[in-house]
C-alpha cells in the first residue's frame, strides 16, 4: 500500500479482502502485511470449496 501524496510505502497494514464471482460470495479474510505488500495467486478450479493459504 502506497501513500500516493508522499510516494511512501505504508508498513504494518491489515487488508480486508472480500471476493465474489458474479453474484456468488467466495470469501472474506484479513491479511497482515508487515511490508505493505500483498500478492495473490488465484487458481481457478471446478470445485465448490475455496482454500485460502497464506505464505510468507
Amino acid at each position: 500500500m502506497i501513500d500516493f501524496d508522499s510516494k511512501i510505502t505504508l508498513h504494518d497494514v491489515i487488508f480486508l479482502i472480500k471476493s465474489q464471482r458474479g453474484e456468488t460470495f467466495l470469501f472474506e479474510q484479513e491479511f497482515k502485511a508487515d511490508n505493505g505488500f500483498i500478492v495473490f495467486n488465484f487458481v481457478s478450479e471446478d470445485s465448490d470449496s475455496i482454500i485460502v493459504e497464506e505464505k510468507n
